[in-house]
C-alpha cells in the first residue's frame, strides 16, 4: 500500500515540475534569455521561478526574435526593451509591475491593457493598433506611426506627455487632466 502512495506522490511531483517550465516557442527569444543568464539552473529551460526573478530585459538587435510569447510569465518585469526585433504582435497585458516599454521596429499591434504600473511607452516605428486601457500610471507616450488611426486612453488619468506622429490619426479619446500633446 505504501508503494502505491509513493508512486502517486512521485507522479504528481514529476507533473508539477513539468508545469513549472515557461513555454517559449520562439527559439531566438529563448536563446537570448539563456545568453542573458536568465536560466539560473542551467537546464536549458526557463522555469516559472526564473522568469519571476527577471526585472529588466534588453532584447534588442541583432537577435531576430519573432515572438515574445511567454513574456506574461515574467510577472515582476519592470523594464522591457524590444527595439529592432521583427515582432508583429506584442502582448504584455496584465504585467502589473511593467513600468517602461520600448517597442520593436515593426510591431503591428500592442496590448498593454491592465499594465497598471506602466508609465513610459515608446515606439518609433510602424504600429497599427494599440491598447493601453487601464494603464493608470501611464504618463509618457511617444509613438511614430503612419497607420495608427485611433487611440483610446480609457483609464489613463495621469498622462503628462503624448506625442503621436501619425498621418492617419482620426480619433483620440482621453478624459484625464490637461497634458502636453503633439500630433
Amino acid at each position: 500500500m505504501k508503494q502505491h502512495y509513493l508512486l502517486i506522490i512521485f507522479i504528481l511531483f514529476t507533473v508539477s515540475l513539468e508545469a513549472q517550465i515557461v513555454e517559449i516557442p520562439d527559439a531566438n527569444f529563448k536563446g537570448r534569455l539563456i545568453e542573458l543568464g536568465k536560466d539560473i539552473n542551467g537546464d536549458g529551460e526557463i522555469q516559472t521561478s526564473e522568469a519571476e526573478a527577471v526585472t529588466t530585459l534588453y532584447l534588442t538587435w541583432p537577435y531576430s526574435i519573432n515572438s515574445i510569447e511567454g513574456i506574461r510569465n515574467f510577472t515582476n518585469i519592470r523594464s522591457l526593451y524590444l527595439a529592432f526585433q521583427p515582432i508583429d504582435n506584442v502582448d504584455v497585458s496584465g504585467l502589473l509591475f511593467l513600468e517602461e516599454l520600448d517597442m520593436p521596429s515593426n510591431a503591428l499591434t500592442l496590448d498593454a491593457s491592465g499594465c497598471t504600473s506602466l508609465n513610459t511607452l515608446r515606439s518609433f516605428y510602424e504600429i497599427e493598433s494599440i491598447n493601453v486601457s487601464g494603464c493608470t500610471s501611464l504618463t509618457d507616450l511617444n509613438i511614430s506611426s503612419s497607420s495608427l488611426s485611433t487611440i483610446d486612453f480609457e483609464g489613463c488619468l495621469n498622462m503628462e506627455n503624448i506625442y503621436i506622429n501619425s498621418s492617419n490619426l482620426s480619433g483620440i479619446r482621453y478624459y484625464g487632466p490637461t497634458c502636453n500633446t503633439v500630433f
